[in-house]
Parts: C-alpha cells; sequence; structure tokens
C-alpha cells in the first residue's frame, strides 16, 4: 500500500514528530511505501487565497470555490499546489 503523511508541525521532534516517525517506520516494516510531506518544513502556504492560482477568471470579485473549481479544471493551480496533488493521486 501507498501511505502519503501531510505533517504540519513547527517542531519536528514533538510528540506529534514522533508520532509521525514511529508511523512510517511500522508502516515500512511491514512493506508500505511511505512518502511524507512535511508542509511546515516546506514552508507550504496553508491559507487559501489568490496567491493560489496562476490566473483568475473573475480577478474583479475574487469568489475561492468558484476559482478552486476552475482551477481543477484548467490547471490555474500554482506549482506547490499542483505538487501536493500529484502526491494525493
Amino acid at each position: 500500500m501507498n501511505t502519503l503523511i501531510v505533517f504540519v508541525h513547527p517542531n519536528p521532534n514533538s510528540f506529534n514528530g514522533r508520532l509521525k516517525n514511529k508511523a512510517i517506520e511500522c508502516l515500512i516494516e511491514q512493506g508500505h511505501e511511505v512518502q511524507v510531506s512535511d508542509l511546515f518544513a516546506m514552508n507550504f502556504k496553508c491559507t487559501a487565497d489568490q496567491g493560489d492560482f496562476t490566473s483568475l477568471i473573475r480577478p474583479e470579485n475574487f469568489d475561492l470555490q468558484l476559482e478552486q473549481r476552475e482551477a481543477m479544471v484548467t490547471g490555474a493551480f500554482t506549482e506547490d499546489i499542483k505538487i501536493e496533488q500529484k502526491k494525493l493521486k
């Protein structure tokens, strides 16, 4: 099984970080493939806004849901978002 762990914490040695590490260890021991997205370490912007898109269909009246729907069809998300979406697939 392929497993993607999405981790977002400022301290990789925190309790959450240790849980992530243990999960990775256990999954690998069981023969699973594990990939980790450490969004905090990547400086991934975790808030949704106009900066998430390479183009907007209505820049004068920004509607996040409309733009997200359109970006799914046209591929107008920024590269960092596209990379994380590919990991989910």
